[in-house]
């Protein structure tokens, strides 16, 4: 059956969402919401005439109040809303197109675009704003150009102004305002933002002479980076004198690197490398040996390969390590093996972890667990979010935080130790001070109650 009849055929929103669902999924029932093959048919069923306008007013209001259990681990002032929480939105955000009468249209569409210009785009908060501009390009035209001009007109931001003027100009190019907020940022903004400013000035609109002056002025004037010839001399001058190959981690290196190009499925291959992860400690080893098990072993679906790299996740203190891991578990397909990754990746978005100056690995965790959510369904989400800890990440996670303490602990050591030693040199001079300031003070006041004769 074709979408269309599909959703001629669902007379309630109950289909797609449970009504009953609080915070938590409803035993035995699907949530189609989160199935990329419904989207459409749940769209088209917003358009329908034939549907009361209350029932999907409530439809939108559900997606919009969506809770799904699942964000105790994550920092509040970063991510105000869990995984499927974003993805229930962004899909009632796309419906509102189709349902012209929603009485919540505008207010969905200014969350959405303070989500994509409101905050900076960095980790692990540019996965939502990626998601929040596609779905933006499908929320009502005339509302979300309103939205963006709105903002435009009322903030001084600079990275606010860029980004809502280039949405703007994707959504309505050559929309008068969008350049003229962009030409005015060229005539007073510094270096970074100048060229941040032409360069979106030159996407809304190309051919732009000021983006084009401006470009070609910063290009005259920057002459703070290396050529390409002095980049060479300078590595040149780095390992001209290392005699590379000689040392044995290195030729492991070379070996893994030899694997991935030549034993994608192989067995063997496979074998070797989840040999040499469990038998080496050298981590530029063990990094080169996760990207390479990743790529030929993840493809495959070998259990071998994705095992290994798991412990990799486990137990590796060396962050690049880690990363090498993660980055190749991301490839993985099936349900059982996307279920066993992310019970071992959610403890990396711990409050803990995000504090510990080293967002990299929550970063990467969150990412990867981002695109999960567009595999693995809600239910079986849930259930694994709320797994209880094994021991040895329980004891993984006590020693980062042992680290995260013994760091802060060293930190008040050494100012303590600053401060004693200052106090020690200067401190003669300072009672010498003192002493002399109460001698000329107590003199001052002697002088004074001695009658004159």
């Amino acid at each position: 059956m074709d979408p269309i009849t599909i959703a001629m055929t669902i007379d309630d929103w109950d289909f797609f969402l449970p009504r009953a669902h609080k915070n938590k999924p409803v035993k035995g029932r699907p949530y189609r919401i989160f199935e990329p093959q419904w989207k459409q048919v749940i769209l088209l069923w917003l358009e329908r005439e034939d549907v009361e306008e209350e029932n999907k007013e409530e439809f939108i209001q559900a997606l919009t109040k969506f809770k799904d259990g699942c964000k105790h681990f994550l920092p509040k002032e970063k991510l105000d809303r869990g995984f499927y929480e974003y993805r229930a939105y962004f899909l009632a955000a796309a419906g509102i197109s189709g349902f012209g009468n929603c009485s919540q249209a505008d207010e969905i569409v200014k969350k959405v675009v303070y989500w994509v210009c409101n905050r900076p785009y960095s980790s692990p908060y540019y996965i939502v704003q990626d998601e929040a501009i596609k779905v933006l390009l499908e929320t009502p035209r005339k509302k979300t150009i309103n939205a963006l001009v709105q903002l435009l007109e009322s903030t001084s931001n600079d990275d606010t102004l860029i980004q809502a003027s280039e949405i703007l100009g994707k959504i309505n190019p050559g929309n008068e305002k969008a350049i003229h907020t962009l030409v005015k940022m060229l005539e007073s903004a510094s270096d970074y933002t100048l060229i941040r400013a032409a360069k979106t000035l030159g996407k809304i609109d190309p051919g732009n002479e000021k983006a084009i002056g401006v470009l070609l002025q910063v290009l005259e004037s920057t002459s703070d980076y290396y050529t390409p010839n002095q980049v060479e001399k300078i590595l040149e001058k780095i390992f001209g004198s290392v005699d590379y190959y000689k040392n044995i981690n290195s030729l492991r290196m070379v070996a893994s690197e030899g694997l991935r190009e030549i034993g994608r499925g192989n067995e063997k291959a496979i074998d070797g490398l989840v040999q040499l992860l469990e038998s080496t400690t050298d981590y530029h080893t063990n990094m080169e040996a996760s990207k390479s098990l990743g790529e030929i072993g993840i493809d495959s679906g070998n259990e071998k390969a994705i095992n290994s790299l798991v412990k990799v996740l486990e137990s590796s203190f060396d962050d690049r390590t880690w990363m090498e891991a993660a980055h190749s578990l991301k490839e993985i397909r099936t349900k059982k093996d996307i279920t066993t990754l992310f019970i071992s990746l959610k403890h990396y978005l711990s409050a803990i972890e995000y504090l510990d100056f080293n967002q990299d690995r929550f970063n990467k965790s969150y990412n990867i667990i981002w695109n999960f959510t567009e595999t693995l369904p809600y239910p079986e989400f849930y259930q694994a979010w709320h797994t209880p800890l094994k021991k040895r990440l329980w004891l993984f996670l006590c020693l980062r935080l042992f680290s995260f303490l013994l760091f802060w602990s060293f930190t008040f050591l050494s100012w303590g130790l600053m401060f004693l030693v200052f106090l020690l040199v200067f401190s003669p001079h300072i009672i010498r001070f003192l002493i002399s300031s109460c001698n000329r003070y107590l003199k001052k006041i002697i002088s004074q109650q001695t009658p004159s004769i």
